[in-house]
């Protein structure tokens, strides 16, 4: 929803405010997996799990900057650097 939000800000103010509230909302959700990967998983099972979790958000990190570039450059739509924040949508909806 925030991400949303931040697509259409109106104001460099707004675009802050609902930049924050994703990072918080972020910061909630990772000790939730890492809770996940301990309780479901004996420790024989867990390194690799913490292998694939670390590898994925490598991967991210290194990706999304790349795909926000690109996004921005193609403008799709004409949404300029909206386009951003909207491909979150489908994402979490296939997801």
């Amino acid at each position: 929803m925030a991400s949303a939000a931040a697509a259409f800000a109106w104001s460099g103010d707004v675009l802050v405010v609902t930049r924050v509230a994703q990072g918080l909302f972020a910061a909630l959700m990772v000790p939730q997996l890492l809770a996940s990967a301990q309780a479901l998983f004996t420790p024989r099972e867990r390194a690799p799990m913490y292998g694939l979790i670390g590898g994925v958000a490598s991967l991210a990190a290194v990706a999304g900057p790349v795909l926000g570039g690109w996004l921005v450059d193609a403008d799709l739509w004409g949404l300029g650097w909206r386009t951003v924040f909207l491909i979150n949508i489908p994402v979490g909806i296939v997801w």
